[in-house]
């Protein structure tokens, strides 16, 4: 069944190759895949492009959609759009209200397929918030375009809270096209590990009470899972899992190891020092934790940066780096059909 409705797995576009290992995969295995966009990963030009190959939300859709000509399998996503989502901050609530709007406007344009409404900081307010960006993404939904939806907060790793999943789940239950939902399930990323401890309760909490709704559940943080983790997550309810940052690792390290092995240290230790300077690693990590998981947790972040372009342009001209990243990859997605 080839709908977005029937996928159990969302990939955040991390690096280039991990963008082919999802087109790859999806098309060779015939699986519905959700590419998931952060707002730091695809944001549109108005308000500074994403990291992602430096593309805006236009530019990212021409791309993706030469790979959707021939590959019905993919569904583009927008992961965590509301107010304060993006490292682009504005300096008061009204404009990054006006920016989140924006930002949505361009992802409905472009033929987005669902949308995942995050109003985690907007306080009090969340669910009126959450409320008024679904109206505006419907008011402004193309006529030949059914947007899906997707609801829920960023408290992932914390302890489940009953009383809030209920509030947001009265509040999306009978809007139209809804998809998804999140809630915590103890799942949560580290630095590069899955540091999070799985609450089975606490899925069948949030069960019984989505029990007559045509929602699923989908678990964020699910990187680093093994198979036995992610079948009883399975058993358990949970119908959809969002990853990424392990993907972008699983690449980091091999192509470091491999130019390392080349005697290209004077080129790798000039990167790493550049992705430590960065400081991008406080998302994922403490102060205490060594350079290297710093540098593997962040250095995707600067794969846009001529010192790293260099250094995998050398490792390809003795190795197919390509294929060995890509190989990498399909282990990891292999982990939740298997």
């Amino acid at each position: 069944m080839t709908t977005i409705s029937s996928s159990i797995l969302g990939i955040s576009p991390v690096t280039e190759n991990a963008l082919k290992s999802i087109n790859k995969f999806s098309l060779e295995n015939q699986k519905n895949l959700m590419i998931i966009c952060s707002r730091n990963q695809i944001e549109c030009s108005s308000l500074g492009g994403g990291y992602f190959m430096n593309l805006d939300t236009a530019t990212f859709m021409k791309k993706i959609k030469i790979l959707k000509n021939s590959n019905p399998y993919l569904y583009v996503c927008r992961d965590h759009s509301g107010p304060y989502t993006s490292d682009k901050i504005s300096d008061n609530f009204f404009n990054e209200l006006e920016n989140t709007k924006t930002s949505l406007y361009a992802d409905i344009q472009n033929s987005f397929d669902l949308i995942h409404i995050d109003t985690s900081y907007c306080g009090t307010k969340k669910l009126e918030i959450l409320k008024e960006l679904y109206d505006y993404c419907i008011e402004n939904s193309l006529k030949d375009k059914k947007i899906h939806f997707e609801f829920g907060t960023t408290d992932h790793g914390e302890k489940f809270n009953k009383k809030n999943f209920l509030e947001t789940f009265n509040i999306v239950k009978d809007l139209k096209n809804g998809i998804f939902l999140t809630g915590s399930t103890g799942s949560l990323v580290k630095g590069i590990k899955q540091t999070g401890k799985f609450n089975i309760d606490d899925c069948k909490n949030m069960l019984a009470i989505i029990n007559e709704s045509n929602f699923k559940i989908k678990d964020h943080n699910c990187d680093y899972l093994n198979h036995e983790d992610i079948k009883l997550r399975k058993i358990s309810g949970i119908d959809a899992f969002n990853i990424g940052p392990e993907l972008a690792i699983a690449e980091s390290q091999k192509v470091i190891e491999t130019a390392n092995e080349m005697n290209l240290f004077q080129l790798t230790q000039e990167f790493i020092k550049q992705v430590i300077e960065s400081k991008k690693w406080e998302k994922w990590c403490d102060k205490k934790d060594t350079e290297n998981v710093k540098f593997l947790s962040s250095s995707h972040y600067l794969f846009s940066r001529d010192i790293y372009k260099e250094i995998y342009s050398k490792v390809s001209e003795e190795f197919d780096i390509e294929s060995l990243i890509i190989k990498k990859h399909f282990d990891i997605l292999n982990n939740f059909y298997i």
